[in-house]
């Protein structure tokens, strides 16, 4: 079907339907595709019998209201453009505008793949429907209140090629064989279907004729805009892009029965002779073409027919040059009325799918998630948005599940080319998908129950950091204080050849990662994406290749890693800054009298400093085995006590984790003299013998546990994945090697 042959309705598949396989999508057993029901919906709607067709209510005057518009024999039938939208359409079912709406809803919103698909297969047979009839009026014996029956009759009785406008246009599509058939219709669709005349979409912010109660939705100025009026009706108007198809056919062509002055355009009287051989004869034959200024310019409007000449004797209102229509009149109207009906038959698409709308972004603030939905069009949307997640998305098991209201399912309004920021609700989900479809219901400019979706995903990216490991190079001293009543010992444990490894997650099977780099760029470090070393610490995408996973950053300062998807989303992640350790031991000596307590103590402090960045958040869960936070007191001997105290300080992004021991324990059995008390031996030997010794256990290990923003599970659940990304970060810091 020519109508849909191009690159907009393949995008209409699969952006507003979600349909994968776009227009080779079989939706009608055995192989009933998008454009197969198309072309049913344009056979069918010309069902009914002889006295009771459909296509008695294919006519349409645009110089009567439209009430009055439609044909009359056996009757009044309505007007087209009231007819494709009737919802009482009789015989041959229901297939009007509404009811394609309603198609369509149910095709994007049902739960049951099968469902959707016998849904979106009604819908393309009922805009099929529409379609053809607003391809009939580009036949001007449809916009001229013209039954043509001679035609018909002619056709039965004559010969084989005889009848009509109609006729001859669907006879060009046949051969005497398949191959000449194949033929016929390539030449055809090269004559007369290969460039489009389209419609200027303004038609349908016109106003819709006052009082009119059945035609209520635009779409019916494809047809008729009443801009060729019949208080002074002027053909030129008929010449720009914002005009109905009937408009143009009535103004600029006779049909077969209305040639001797029953409209105002084309006039008769005006014609000039414009003698050319017969396509079937090779005899001159008189033809008339219409004057300049007065519409479109048509060499070829009537012929002198020698049937006509016959008829003329009798007719009194006949006369000669006895004009008619032949092969070369129906050419003539066929190259400037079928570039349009195609033209006008996409403006059925177009127009059906026009709303236009984009996901620019979700974001939590303040623990509630917003979307910004831009309305890409031109008109004006007001009603509810609701976001259903598609489970197995792309399969034959696909699923609907709604699981946001937007703006708490009230109304929202969004200007032409405007962005809106809205309040969602989030429902908990069966399976959440990051495939998600956005679905309209409201009104879209003029139209009340307008139905508009937008397939999207989440753009998001959980930069997942797991682990962060340094080697630890000692350092130890000692420090004697005059007047030696105080003996210090010391190290401590600095950190060296970091490497900080993590997940990219984005929850998607499609590669949506469109660069990865180091910010800023040191010189130092080294990024490694899924096990090779990317130069200058920049990942950019080149093609088709698989997004990158994992991550590996060796540096010596602290960076920032930055992922950019291919919509122009960025995420940002801190990478780890530093972990170190230190240790001291001291023995203080008093001039304590005998009796009372010892003359000297000794203590041991050790902690680990573990230095973070502020976003993403995390919490130490445990370090070097103690959970935080602890507390304990333990009784050494009966008098004497040693306390141990965990402590962790968590502030301005830093984590600090101090552990204190002090033993009052007698050392020795004998109180040394008075005066200076030196250690034999370095104090960190000596207090290696303790359970509690000053040396930090090593490795110096960390766990801690991303911290998530108030409503960030709920939307990860809802949009990227029902399984919450790693979120443990390990942090160790070994012995260097020899130290």
């Amino acid at each position: 079907m020519a109508a849909a042959d191009y690159a907009g309705f393949d995008q209409y598949l699969h952006e507003a339907l979600a349909l994968s396989a776009g227009r080779e999508t079989v939706l009608r057993q055995p192989d009933w595709t998008a454009v197969d029901l198309l072309g049913l919906g344009g056979e069918r709607e010309d069902d009914g019998g002889p006295l009771s067709g459909r296509f008695y209510n294919h006519f349409h005057n645009p110089l009567k209201p439209w009430a009055e518009a439609g044909l009359h024999v056996f009757g009044h039938s309505s007007s087209s453009a009231r007819w494709m939208q009737d919802p009482a359409q009789s015989p041959g079912g229901h297939w009007a505008w509404p009811d394609a709406r309603r198609f369509y809803l149910e095709a994007l919103t049902a739960p049951d793949a099968r469902t959707r698909e016998a849904a979106a297969a009604d819908l393309f047979r009922a805009l099929g429907q529409i379609m053809h009839v607003v391809v009939d009026a580009s036949v001007p014996e449809h916009v001229r209140e013209d039954a043509h029956p001679f035609g018909v009759l002619s056709r039965a009785v004559s010969r084989a090629k005889a009848g009509n406008y109609e006729y001859w246009v669907s006879d060009q599509h046949n051969g005497e064989t398949d191959a000449a058939t194949a033929d016929a219709e390539a030449r055809f669709r090269a004559r007369f279907l290969a460039a489009p005349i389209g419609v200027d979409t303004g038609i349908f912010r016109l106003p819709l004729p006052d009082g009119e109660p059945a035609a209520r939705a635009p779409i019916g100025r494809l047809i008729d805009t009443d801009t060729y009026v019949p208080e002074a009706p002027d053909p030129n108007v008929t010449l720009g892009a914002a005009i109905g198809i009937a408009e143009v056919a009535n103004a600029n062509f006779f049909s077969e029965d209305t040639v001797t002055g029953q409209f105002p355009f084309p006039r008769r009287d005006l014609l000039t002779p414009n003698p050319r051989v017969a396509p079937r004869s090779p005899h001159v034959r008189a033809y008339l073409a219409k004057p300049a200024g007065q519409g479109l310019p048509v060499s070829v409007a009537l012929a002198e027919c020698a049937t006509e000449r016959a008829v003329g004797r009798w007719v009194a209102t006949r006369s000669a040059p006895y004009p008619c229509a032949d092969e070369a009149v129906w050419e003539e109207t066929a190259t400037h009325m079928l570039p349009r009906a195609v033209g006008y038959a996409r403006g059925v698409l177009d127009y059906f799918f026009r709303g236009s709308m984009r996901v620019r972004r979700l974001s939590i603030r303040g623990g509630t998630t917003f979307i910004e939905i831009e309305n890409l069009g031109d008109e004006e949307m007001s009603g509810v948005f609701d976001i259903y997640a598609r489970p197995e998305a792309g399969t034959a098991d696909e699923r609907r599940e709604r699981v946001v209201r937007v703006n708490g399912g009230a109304p929202a309004t969004v200007a032409p080319r405007a962005v809106v920021t809205l309040p969602v609700t989030l429902a908990p989900a069966e399976r959440p998908t990051p495939s998600q479809i956005l679905v309209f219901r409201g009104r879209i400019g003029l139209e009340e129950d307008g139905v508009a979706a937008q397939v999207f995903t989440v753009p998001y990216v959980l930069i997942a950091q797991t682990s962060h490991t340094a080697d630890l190079r000692e350092r130890c001293g000692t420090i004697f204080e005059y007047p030696y009543r105080h003996e210090l010992a010391w190290c401590d444990w600095r950190p060296t050849n970091p490497v900080t490894e993590g997940e990219l997650i984005t929850g998607r099977s499609a590669n949506v990662i469109a660069r990865v780099s180091l910010t800023p760029w040191n010189a130092r470090a080294e990024l490694v994406l899924d096990g090779v070393p990317v130069p200058a610490g920049v990942w950019q995408r080149q093609g088709d290749e698989p997004d990158p996973r994992g991550y590996r950053i060796r540096l010596s300062d602290a960076t920032t890693l930055e992922v950019q998807l291919v919509d122009g989303t960025t995420v940002t992640s801190r990478v780890f800054g530093s972990i170190s350790a230190e240790s001291e031991a001291s023995r203080i000596y008093t001039d304590s009298p005998a009796g009372s307590p010892p003359p000297w103590y000794v203590s041991a402090t050790r902690y680990a400093s573990i230095v973070m960045a502020a976003h993403p958040s995390y919490r130490l869960v445990s370090i070097s085995g103690h959970p935080n936070p602890t507390d304990v007191r333990t009784d050494r001997f009966s008098v004497p006590y040693l306390v141990e105290n965990l402590r962790v300080r968590d502030s301005h992004g830093e984590l600090r984790y101090v552990q204190r021991w002090t033993d009052y324990a007698h050392v020795y059995w004998t109180a040394p003299p008075k005066g200076p008390v030196l250690l034999q031996e370095p104090l960190k030997t000596e207090f290696a013998a303790l359970p509690y010794g000053p040396v930090p256990r090593v490795p110096v290990e960390a766990v801690l546990e991303r911290e998530y923003r108030l409503g960030e599970l709920d939307f990860l659940r809802a949009f990227v994945t029902p399984d919450v990304p790693p979120s443990t970060l390990t942090v160790v810091g070994r012995r260097e090697s020899g130290t």
